[in-house]
């Protein structure tokens, strides 16, 4: 698929922002400038970025740029529930017939139900073998052969992820009549420490919550989704998300010839402040971009019908939960505080 011509590419930034700060030829490549201009150049080029994709609010309103939220999938795993195992307590080692199945980068992210209890995976120890945390154990042997559920019900979201848009939706052959809604973290911890999972017979999660990652050596803040109840069966999810967009070394930047022009002047705004220490044209160009691609952005793809606003109380099911998940995008509005 053919991008259009008038798209700006990272190229194209670097090379106008190399000539408006130095002269020349304006070609940030053809090697006049020394290495410690072109990393001024790119200092100045992920600023001017910065203030594209995070823009100052304009009459107080701060817009979200549409051409940031994509659709991604998400596969979930099926449980894993073959042959028994026995739990050793002195050396904290779960002890399978078969093997689980399980890797040293996966068997963290699980979490084992023995006897109706789940319980943390600390580490794959081998094929057969899992370790459990010194916190979150049976604190006995379990020698009778037990049947149990392996289960992951957290999943790593892509590294670009900064927030959930819309609701989780199922695949079409995953039959699911209803979406995954969203809730706070800590109901997720509070219906997950109540065993809540008895009462619900359903193998898709009905429930999610984003929470943020522990920073590791090498990466910085990542989130994830955790579901209930417990995911017994795989399954594919949709969701819509905020991209948290990275600088590009290379290439097209987002969103397409449509908002050229306000990445551009991003990025002369930011050179002009680097040179004078001050404001100038280029911000009042920026301004005047800024507003026009707001405007755009604010009736690309704009939906026609926002959904069923009534009671339905001239069909089935107008009261109780299924109500809520036959119409769950239907449409409600206030008058003087109250729901109409």
């Amino acid at each position: 698929m053919a991008e259009s011509t008038l798209t700006l590419t990272v190229e194209d930034l670097r090379d106008a922002i190399a000539e408006f700060v130095y002269g020349g030829s304006g070609d940030y490549s053809d090697g006049s400038y020394t290495s410690q201009e072109q990393g001024v150049v790119e200092r100045i080029r992920k600023s001017g970025m910065r203030l594209a994709y995070h823009p100052p609010p304009i009459m107080g309103k701060h817009h979200d740029w549409s051409f940031l939220s994509p659709v991604a999938t998400l596969a979930i795993n099926a449980q894993i529930t073959a042959g028994t195992v026995t739990y050793t307590h002195t050396n904290r080692r779960v002890v399978f017939t078969t093997a689980h199945g399980l890797t040293d980068a996966t068997a963290a992210s699980y979490k084992i139900e023995i006897n109706g209890v789940d319980y943390t995976v600390d580490s794959r120890h081998d094929a057969t073998n899992l370790v459990l945390p010194t916190t979150d154990n049976p604190g006995a042997d379990i020698s009778t052969a037990t049947t149990y559920r392996l289960h992951q019900d957290d999943y790593t979201l892509p590294d670009d992820f900064s927030r959930l848009i819309d609701d989780f939706t199922f695949a079409q052959k995953d039959n699911a009549w209803y979406t995954v809604k969203l809730v706070g973290e800590a109901r997720i911890r509070e219906m997950r420490q109540r065993s809540f999972n008895a009462n619900f017979s359903s193998s898709d999660p009905q429930f999610c919550a984003i929470r943020p990652l522990a920073n590791v050596a090498g990466t910085g803040t990542r989130k994830e989704v955790i579901f209930w109840p417990n995911i017994v069966s795989a399954a594919t999810v949709e969701y819509r998300y905020r991209v948290r967009p990275d600088a590009e070394t290379s290439g097209y930047i987002y969103g397409a010839s449509d908002h050229s022009d306000l990445f551009h002047y991003a990025c002369l705004t930011e050179a002009e402040l680097y040179l004078d220490h001050a404001r100038g044209p280029m911000y009042e160009r920026f301004s005047e971009a800024l507003a026009a691609s707001m405007m755009s952005d604010s009736t690309d793809n704009k939906p026609r019908q926002l959904g069923y606003n009534g009671d339905s109380s001239d069909g089935m099911h107008t009261t109780g939960v299924r109500r809520h998940y036959l119409y769950s995008s239907g449409v409600t509005y206030k008058d003087f505080g109250v729901e109409k």
